[in-house]
């Protein structure tokens, strides 16, 4: 019972270390988020207001960032061995690595639900006509249809669109206020296109992920008690990172082509010339490069405006052969 009590008081120790550590770096990235709402409004001199351009942002930060939060705050807790005894460092870390894998398996397939609670940037679409074309464009693609909402951008000018596994879709207000009905029709082709793969692609996202978590906070922090001291540790730590970093390299090379196969399944059902059309006014509104260099080519997770462009091009022709 003792023993019980002692590993419980630890966890809680590990947590509130974590949370201390965590804290300041949240507050940190919300002055950086108002810094870059400032300056966006000082080169694009544009109208908006500050405040929403930063929960515009949150939400995007709260959709992709928060499972690698929670992995922060946790590598911190698990980042040290609290205790002397071998087995009992194993296990506390092994109930870490758990317990995160557990709470993020929740956040990663709700975040959007956690992200719209948060922001309150996001409302219910109920438009009947646009309803009846995404249902149009679903059975083109043999994707159920979910839930349509609007992501409120304050003014701010962002065009984007969001796909989930539940089959609900995200639009920025740009996109539906400014985008011609060809134009939009061709982004929401674009996320229906994602559906067709979306519950394999968040599983293989999770399952990287899931590999950050049993590396930084089981395997590493053990580094230090069975190795430590030693060449080997530094060795096993080396490896570790820079698996963890080749894995990553691997899963944006798997992302781009799942965004390959979204475009073409775009071009077959709006065509080439409105998807071209649309991902063009997409990376002018965001202020995004046609091109990218050769390594971010390689290592980002979606390819640039000129290599999607050839994609669509490639696959309107193949269209058209036919």
């Amino acid at each position: 019972m003792a023993a019980t009590f002692y590993f419980v008081i630890r966890f809680l120790k590990a947590v509130g270390l974590g949370l201390a550590a965590f804290v300041p770096l949240a507050l940190a990235y919300l002055a950086y988020l108002l810094a870059w709402a400032w300056s966006e409004k000082r080169i694009r001199q544009e109208k908006f207001q500050l405040g929403g351009a930063v929960r515009l942002m949150l939400f995007e930060a709260l959709l992709y960032l928060l499972p690698y939060a929670l992995l922060f705050l946790f590598v911190v807790s698990g980042g040290a061995p609290w205790v002397i005894e071998k087995r009992i460092v194993v296990q506390f870390n092994a109930s870490i690595a758990l317990f995160v894998l557990a709470s993020c398996l929740f956040v990663y397939f709700r975040s959007f639900e956690i992200a719209k609670a948060l922001t309150k940037a996001v409302v219910l679409i109920n438009d009947v006509l646009l309803e009846q074309r995404i249902a149009e464009l679903c059975v083109m693609g043999s994707v159920k249809p979910g839930k349509l909402f609007r992501l409120k951008t304050f003014g701010y000018p962002y065009a984007q669109a969001y796909a989930f596994s539940n089959n609900d879709i995200c639009l920025t207000d740009y996109v539906i206020d400014n985008f011609p009905i060809t134009e939009r029709d061709a982004v929401i082709a674009h996320e229906l296109g994602h559906l067709q793969h979306i519950r394999i692609l968040a599983t293989k996202r999770f399952a990287v992920y899931a590999v950050f978590v049993f590396a930084f906070l089981f395997l590493f922090p053990l580094c230090d008690v069975f190795v430590a001291d030693s060449l080997v540790n530094l060795l096993s730590k080396f490896a570790l990172i820079y698996g963890s970093y080749l894995l990553l390299i691997l899963g944006n090379k798997n992302m781009r082509e799942y965004e390959h196969q979204a475009d073409r399944f775009a071009v077959s059902t709006v065509g080439g010339e409105a998807f071209i059309h649309a991902m063009e006014k997409l990376h002018e509104v965001n202020l995004t490069p046609r091109r990218f260099n050769e390594k971010e080519e390689e290592y980002l997770s979606h390819p640039s405006l000129d290599v999607r462009t050839a994609t669509a091009l490639e696959s309107q022709n193949r269209i058209d052969y036919r």
